[in-house]
This record gives structure tokens, C-alpha cells and sequence, in this order.
């Protein structure tokens, strides 16, 4: 019999939103049975396993379905000195609540600065995310008893996590066109007062009444636009007619409803190419297999599958995964900001001189500007 091999080109599965109707009461049971379905089934190894926690919403999860299937849970948790970017009295809230084995260590952001010139080796390509040091840290610390640990990631772009996604909707609610000479003259006046307080009103009136679609999202993220890029395109000999946005742009589908649209194009572009790829290069740095309960077929095509108003619930983050695992959650975690798992910046002021307007630049400035 002939075997049949798929093309290096053959895509073997893609995301289509299909918006099927049902209710809020089904769609929990339904997202709880997947759920805890996909988290034991990652739990099978023939090597120890344990759970990265951090004390939000995602691992929270995850944990309390490990914890309902087995008596025997490790989490793995580092909290930082800086009370601002400390999460770990979260996350031991959690390990207590579910009786898990919790290992903690709390650090010095300092160290992560004997770590960034590890970058280049782990992801051999520049990269500026600087969390990447922090999961390095984690990776490194749960290493040292298992071979294999559960995350939470994808939750916040399978079951709409992000601030971003909310702030995009209700700009675009009330955007109004604006001639582009007013646009011009914003952009003009941001640029003079550069690093003055009064600048943070003309970025406002620019998010406000100048940016939609991938630009808006762009800003959002915390990104450069193109007109920022001036010197850069002079520097390295970028054509005026690039498109800055062609990645995001062909993913970015006006059919679909606002948040399953940004859900949608950060599932294809700030997940793989950010989230993922940090996750996977710093845990096998140190030999430790890191899996993603969220990130299953099933899982994802279920979640893009309901009405915006049955993933969020009263317009709330991650609503229907709250709902369906309220019990396994302290009100603490639900109630709570997100919080990102990263650096503070004044660790990069103090490592980095030069006249740099974001810390990713200084990074890769200190990385690959002598290579």
C-alpha cells in the first residue's frame, strides 16, 4: 500500500468562526466538560508533571481542574520583591484551596538583567518580550521536580482576556471620521512635545479620532505606527509604500464581531509568534516539555463558535470561563485586574543608556547593534 505524505504547504486545519446560537447555562457546562477533559488528558505522562501558577484567571483554571482528577498537584510559582509585579500571595491562595504541593521563590528583578544577553541564544532571532526572562526563571525553578508543566496560556484570546479588546470596541463605537490634515497636525504636536506630560493628550485624541481597524489595534498593543517610523524606514532603506500592517491585516476580518475579530487576529499573530514561542524557547532551555490545556481543537472551535454575548457575559473579561469555573476560583482571582508577568521597566533604565522611546529598542539595541 502507498503511503500519502501532506505537503510542507498543507495547511491540515484552519479556524472558522461559525456563530451557532445557545445560552449562557449550556455554554458553561459545555466549556467545563471540555475543559477538564483537555486537562486530563495533558496530565497523562510517563515523567513527573506540574502546573505553572500564577495566580490569574488562566492557571487558576487549569490547577482546579488538575486538583478535581488528582490528589497529587504540583505548582510552581516566583514572585518578585516588588510588591507592584508580586502575584505569588495569588497564587498561593490557590494552592491552598485546591491542597496542592506549592513551591514558591521570590526574586530580585535584578536578576533577570544576568539574563537578557541569553535571548539571542534562546529564540535566535531578535526578541523583546522581556516576560521571556521571568518564564525563564519559572521554568528553571519547576525544572528542578518535574519534566513536564500545564499553563494557561491561549485563555485570553480563545475566551477574550485582554483590556485591549474592550477599548478597541468602545472607540470604534464612537469614532467619527476627521479630515487627515487634522491627523497630520496631531501627529506633529505629539512629536514636539515628546516625553512631555501634554503629549499623553494628543496619543488620547489619536486613539480617539484617528485610528480604526489594524492601526487601532496596533496602538493598543503598545506598537509603533507607521508614521512613527521615520528614521527607522530612513536607516534601513524602507520603501514609503511598505505596508507596516500586512501580518495583521490578513487576518483581520471585518465580518466578524468586534472582540471575536481582535480575538481572532491575536489567535494567528500575538499567540504563535509571541506568546508560544516565548513559552517554548525558555522552558526548553532548561529541558522542561511545557503543554496547553486551552490550545485543543475542541476547546477553540467551541469557544469562537458562541455569541459574543455568551463568551462575555455582561461584557466581562473571560465571563463564561469565570461562570463555569467559579467554584474552583477564589473571589479574589475573579474580582482582580489582570496582570502581566513581566520585567518593570526601571530595571532596563538602569541597564540601558541612549536615548531610546521604548524598552524593546533598548534591548535589541544592547543585544545586536554590535553584532
Amino acid at each position: 500500500m502507498a503511503l500519502k505524505f501532506l505537503s510542507i504547504n498543507t495547511r491540515y486545519w484552519a479556524l472558522n468562526p461559525e456563530i451557532r446560537h445557545t445560552d449562557t447555562v449550556s455554554a458553561r457546562q459545555a466549556l467545563r466538560d471540555l475543559v477538564l477533559s483537555s486537562v486530563k488528558a495533558h496530565m497523562i505522562s510517563d515523567v513527573p508533571v506540574g502546573f505553572f501558577l500564577s495566580g490569574g484567571i488562566d492557571s487558576s483554571t487549569i490547577v482546579g481542574c488538575a486538583a478535581a482528577v488528582s490528589d497529587h498537584i504540583n505548582t510552581y510559582t516566583i514572585g518578585f520583591e516588588e510588591v507592584d509585579y508580586d502575584e505569588s500571595p495569588y497564587a498561593k491562595q490557590v494552592a491552598r484551596l485546591h491542597s496542592t504541593r506549592h513551591h514558591s521563590r521570590i526574586l530580585d528583578q535584578s536578576l533577570s538583567l544576568d539574563l537578557y544577553p541569553r535571548l539571542k541564544e534562546w529564540f535566535d532571532e531578535p526578541y523583546a518580550d522581556t516576560s521571556a526572562l521571568p518564564t525563564f526563571l519559572v521554568s528553571q525553578f519547576a525544572r528542578q521536580g518535574v519534566s513536564v508543566v500545564l499553563t494557561g496560556d491561549g485563555g485570553d484570546e480563545i475566551f477574550g482576556g485582554y483590556s485591549h479588546y474592550f477599548k478597541f470596541k468602545a472607540i470604534s463605537a464612537s469614532a467619527r471620521p476627521m479630515p487627515v490634515f487634522l491627523k497630520h497636525m496631531n501627529v506633529r504636536a505629539k512629536h514636539w512635545l515628546k516625553g512631555k506630560r501634554p503629549a499623553r493628550a494628543f496619543a488620547n485624541i489619536e486613539r480617539r479620532f484617528f485610528l480604526q481597524g489594524v492601526e487601532l489595534h496596533t496602538r493598543l498593543l503598545g506598537g509603533m505606527l507607521k508614521n512613527e517610523k521615520q528614521e527607522y524606514r530612513a536607516r534601513f532603506d524602507i520603501p514609503d509604500d511598505y505596508d507596516d500592517y500586512w501580518f495583521f491585516r490578513q487576518y483581520y476580518r471585518d465580518e466578524l464581531p468586534v472582540i471575536t475579530r481582535l480575538q481572532y487576529l491575536d489567535f494567528h499573530t500575538y499567540l504563535p509568534e509571541d506568546i508560544l514561542t516565548k513559552v517554548d524557547r525558555t522552558s526548553m532551555a532548561v529541558s522542561l516539555e511545557a503543554r496547553v490545556p486551552f490550545i485543543t481543537r475542541n476547546i477553540i472551535e467551541f469557544a469562537f463558535s458562541l455569541p459574543e454575548s455568551v463568551r462575555l457575559p455582561g461584557n466581562e473579561p473571560k465571563g463564561l470561563l469565570k461562570l463555569a469555573f467559579n467554584d474552583l476560583l477564589p473571589p479574589e482571582i475573579t474580582a482582580r485586574k489582570k496582570k502581566g508577568f513581566t520585567v518593570r521597566m526601571k530595571v532596563w533604565r538602569e541597564a540601558f543608556y541612549g536615548d531610546y522611546s521604548y524598552p524593546q529598542e533598548r534591548l535589541l539595541n544592547a543585544l545586536f547593534l554590535s553584532s
